[in-house]
């Protein structure tokens, strides 16, 4: 089998579970895990081979043991979990306990990081595309524009500059005014650029640096909005009892459930 995360839309809902008239799982392909818009799914290589023509789009291949545990055991913090085993693709199977060893805790920390890093670097792009705010035709003319404010500033008398020139004279304005108004706009939009791109890497770092399960839980609850098992809230104090399910840490408003905080 070979597993990727990708987004949910970008797969016709015919491939997320497909093959149940396949005793013998050539043509295989189910979704193993969904968080937001985002999906895990499996392919047996046939079926790969069949559906990755028509995909388009961000695809991030996992190892299969990463994959698996990731799926199976995601926020797991008991010492002994429970993870399904069934002899089928198309049989749910039965749960048996499984201990939570410092390999298998590694592998799980290892897929909520990438799995994280999916979730906030398309976050971030769409944060980008509304910063740009232009398509792509506007966007590449306003690199041209930079390029020639920036030159004629240097050089007003030996500059080549043809849009440059027919914006001033289409808009009647002059070339001195026209470059360093480009060049202005240009400067806030990078600072702008510079100052999310800074945030959405700080935001990865903590991420890529936690080690447990416990605290990548943390990091899931704080920023992405998905709530730390009741478990681990209540061994940490951060929950009144089992029978209490009221947070005594935070209020809602410091952690908007099923929402982006960042």
């Amino acid at each position: 089998m070979r597993y990727f995360i990708l987004k949910e839309n970008i797969i016709p809902k015919q491939y997320q579970f497909s093959g149940t008239e396949d005793p013998l799982g050539v043509f295989h392909s189910r979704v193993i895990y969904q968080l937001y818009n985002w999906i895990v799914i499996e392919f047996s290589d046939e079926m790969w081979d069949i559906v990755k023509v028509e995909l388009t789009g961000k695809i991030l291949e996992l190892e299969e043991n990463i994959a698996t545990m990731g799926c199976a055991l995601f926020s797991e913090v008991r010492e002994v979990a429970k993870i399904y085993e069934s002899e089928s693709p198309y049989y749910p199977g039965v749960k048996v306990p499984i201990e939570m060893t410092p390999e298998i805790s590694t592998l799980v920390v290892e897929f909520m990081y990438l799995f994280a890093k999916e979730i906030i670097e398309d976050e971030y792009t769409k944060r980008f595309e509304v910063l740009r705010d232009r398509s792509p035709l506007e966007h590449f003319s306003w690199q041209i524009q930079k390029q020639e404010a920036k030159e004629y500033l240097a050089d007003p008398a030996g500059s080549n500059v043809p849009f440059l020139d027919y914006i001033s004279e289409e808009r009647e304005l002059s070339k001195d005014y026209l470059a360093g108004k480009i060049i202005e706009k240009a400067s806030g939009f990078e600072d702008n650029m510079s100052t999310m791109l800074v945030e959405m890497q700080k935001l990865l770092k903590q991420f890529e640096d936690c080690t447990t399960i416990r605290g990548i839980n943390i990091l899931y609850e704080k920023y992405l909005g998905i709530r730390m098992p009741t478990v681990q809230a209540v061994e940490e104090g951060r929950m009144a009892g089992e029978e209490d399910w009221n947070r005594i840490d935070i209020t809602e408003e410091d952690v908007k459930h099923g929402k982006f905080n960042f």
